[in-house]
């Protein structure tokens, strides 16, 4: 079966935060780090505050998720925050990829060091770079860029981290956003039942099972988003047990250890938008979260029996062929035109250059039936062949 990531389809511009020439058109979801999946901030926990006018508080790590808002948690030597995107993730696009606003400016004394993970991976983590702010604006933006380390995967988690010790209370981070954000679509593995499509078959039902990369849960597909080939919906009627018992529809079709969804087509429908060929199904469909998901069946091969008897025919017969053919006896082939001119039709007005037959052939048609056990003397010889035969063979001068 095909292995799978999930994969980037769009991409998107921020412009809550920064304007930035060359990106594109705005995501689905919004473009800032949506959760908080794990943290250090030492045994006393993390301090922050609002917007330098009220500081040095205890915060939770999640004030720093959203849109800006002036509230900060403070990353001192030895914490670190992992965010997560869930509505969205950060590629690399034109120009830098990632934002970080800090509340102040320390003139370059609060460092803290941005790492990267892909999407559904979270473990791995790559060293974007350190950042500090060194000018004279309060609250600045700062930005950093994929492309610095050849990092071309979807960006699904970042981590946050003292830099090399800085000023207390530490670099005061207000929030983290994707400028070149892109929509995740999970890709799932297809599998289509049956292989083959005969498009004469009465049978009521194609089948459909879907494998979702790790992480996704094929128990959360929203049935009624599900669609094949962006036109028919799974049958859904609450009748049919693989419908109201939809659980129990949950299984590892293919044995390879990875749960899958199973869903059922009317192939009546399936047949209505296809003909004889070759198909790779589209199946597409979101989670019950939102999370979208599509994927493409092994090659299906569609069949139509009546027409491919049809074909068959008309390529053994060719065009025009009698009524031999269909009583599957061989169609007639026309003989060779090298004859000798005696045997040529009357009627026949095209030239045709007749070849020379030989004298065992002249003897053959002119010699009369001679018994098998009859000795020819030479007298009995010159009776069957005469002088003006031999001299025409060529055997006499």
């Amino acid at each position: 079966m095909r292995k799978f990531t999930a994969a980037v389809i769009c991409l998107a511009v921020v412009s809550l935060v920064v304007a930035v020439p060359g990106s594109c058109a705005a995501s689905p979801g919004d473009p800032y780090v949506d959760e908080v999946v794990d943290f250090w901030g030492g045994v006393s926990g993390f301090l922050g505050g609002w917007d330098k006018g009220n500081y040095n508080i205890p915060v939770s790590p999640d004030v720093a998720l959203g849109a800006p808002d002036g509230w900060f948690v403070s990353i001192t030597p030895g914490d670190w925050i992992i965010f997560k995107f869930t509505d969205n993730t950060m590629i690399d696009g034109p120009g830098p990829d990632i934002a970080i606003r800090e509340i102040g400016n320390n003139a370059g004394q609060e460092k803290v060091e941005i790492w990267v993970s892909a999407v559904n991976d979270g473990v791995q983590f790559t060293s974007l770079g350190i950042i500090a702010s060194a000018g004279p604006e309060t609250n600045p933006t700062l930005y950093l860029d994929l492309a610095d380390i050849g990092f071309t995967e979807p960006v699904g988690y970042v981590k946050v981290s003292d830099g090399v010790g800085g000023a207390a209370p530490g670099f005061d981070l207000d929030s983290i956003t994707a400028v070149n954000a892109g929509e995740v679509i999970a890709e799932a593995d297809i599998d289509f039942d049956p292989d083959m499509l005969n498009l004469k078959s009465k049978g009521r039902w194609a089948t459909v099972y879907i494998e979702l990369p790790d992480g996704y849960d094929v128990g959360e597909i929203d049935a009624s988003t599900v669609l094949l080939e962006d036109a028919i919906s799974p049958v859904l009627d609450q009748k049919y047990g693989f419908v109201a018992h939809d659980v129990s529809y949950v299984v590892d079709h293919d044995g390879d250890g990875i749960m899958e969804r199973m869903l059922k087509f009317l192939r009546s429908e399936v047949h209505a938008i296809v003909s004889p060929g070759v198909y790779n199904f589209k199946v597409s469909g979101e989670l019950e979260d939102g999370t979208e998901f599509e994927g493409y069946s092994d090659p299906i091969t569609v069949i139509d029996p009546a027409q491919k008897a049809k074909q068959e025919r008309l390529t053994h017969e060719g065009p025009g062929s009698g009524s031999h053919a269909d009583l599957g006896i061989p169609a007639r082939v026309p003989i060779s035109r090298e004859v000798s001119s005696a045997r040529a039709p009357a009627d026949r007005t095209d030239t045709v250059e007749a070849s020379q037959p030989s004298s065992s052939a002249l003897s053959l048609h002119r010699s009369p039936l001679v018994p098998a056990d009859e000795t020819l003397s030479p007298e009995r010889f010159q009776d069957l062949n005469p002088p003006s035969d031999r001299r025409r063979a060529g055997e006499v001068s």
